[in-house]
C-alpha cells in the first residue's frame, strides 16, 4: 500500500549577494493532506506562483488537484488559485498573464492563459497530438514574434502558437503547426 501523503516543499528567494530575503513553506498552501505535491515555481514581482499538482492521475485525488496557486511573498498570504485540473508540470509568466496547462497520459490536455492579478482562466486550447488523447506538456518557450512553443510528453515534435490580444486584455492562442523540438534536453524559457 503506497503512502500518498503530501511531501514537505520550502522556497527560499535570494537576492544577489546570497542573503534569503524570503523563504515559504508551501505545503502549508496544500487543501488536502495527500496526493498533492508541488512541479513548478515562479517568483515575480513580489508574487510566488506555483503548481500544486496530483502526485499521479487526478481520479486517485477525487479530481481535486492541479492549481496555481498565487502568494504574497511579503505578507505570504494566499492570494489566489485556479479551478481544479487547469494547471500541471511548468508555467510560464508573460507579462500580465501566465501560461501554463493541465494534461495527463489519460486525460484532456489543454494550454490555458491566466490573468496574473487573479489567476482567472482567461483563455484554454485543447492540446491534440498523436501520443495520448492528449499528452502532457513538459516544456514552454516564449520565443520572438509572440510564439510559444510547447513541448509535449514522448511527441516527436513541439507544438507552436502564436499570442494574440496580449495588450487587449483578450489573449487567445492560434496553433501554427507541429515544429522540430526546439532543444534535445527540455528547458523552460521566459522573456
Amino acid at each position: 500500500d503506497l503512502d500518498w501523503s503530501n511531501c514537505e516543499a520550502e522556497v527560499r528567494v535570494f537576492d544577489c549577494a546570497g542573503r534569503i530575503t524570503a523563504s515559504v513553506p508551501l505545503h502549508r498552501y496544500h487543501k488536502r493532506p495527500d496526493h498533492l505535491e508541488v512541479q513548478d515555481v515562479r517568483v515575480d514581482r513580489g508574487k510566488l506562483y506555483f503548481n500544486e499538482a496530483c502526485i499521479t492521475y487526478s481520479r486517485e485525488a477525487g479530481g481535486r488537484c492541479s492549481q496555481l496557486v498565487a502568494v504574497d511573498l511579503n505578507t505570504r498570504k494566499e492570494l489566489w488559485r485556479t479551478g481544479y485540473k487547469t494547471s500541471n508540470n511548468v508555467f510560464v509568466v508573460v507579462g500580465d498573464y501566465i501560461i501554463g496547462g493541465y494534461g495527463f497520459t489519460a486525460e484532456p490536455s489543454s494550454v490555458n492563459v491566466f490573468r496574473k492579478s487573479d489567476g482567472h482562466l482567461l483563455h484554454k486550447k485543447a492540446l491534440k497530438t498523436r501520443s495520448f488523447p492528449g499528452g502532457n506538456h513538459d516544456h514552454l518557450a516564449v520565443e520572438a514574434g509572440d510564439v510559444l512553443r510547447v513541448g509535449v510528453y514522448e511527441h516527436d515534435s513541439d507544438l507552436e502558437f502564436r499570442m494574440l490580444g496580449l495588450s487587449s486584455g483578450r489573449p487567445t492562442l492560434k496553433y501554427l503547426g507541429h515544429v522540430a523540438p526546439a532543444v534535445s534536453a527540455r528547458r523552460i524559457v521566459t522573456r
